[in-house]
């Protein structure tokens, strides 16, 4: 799958802004990650269950999409920390 992108008027230009990604190329990344869903669940989903997947998919990869977007300056750290206890007990 190639993605394709859109360049929206200001925001293109922008200095370290990056372009939108195509509707069409998005709709695709989530027809794709509820199949290997779908995949790893052999037994079935029920409708609901789609349902509930299809809107999850669809506003986790929105939000990616939003998130890859936003432009960081150098010094920018995220705002959260991940402890991981087996990497925490390693450095000991």
């Amino acid at each position: 799958m190639h993605s394709r992108l859109l360049e929206s008027g200001q925001a293109a230009s922008a200095r370290h802004t990056y372009p939108q990604m195509d509707p069409a190329t998005l709709a695709a990344l989530n027809a794709k990650l509820i199949e290997i869903v779908s995949l790893l669940h052999r037994q079935g989903l029920s409708a609901e269950q789609l349902t509930e997947l299809t809107s999850a998919v669809a506003i986790q990869t929105a939000n990616a999409e939003r998130l890859h977007r936003f432009p960081l300056r150098n010094a920018d750290e995220p705002a959260f920390t991940v402890f991981m206890p087996e990497m925490a007990a390693r450095e000991r």
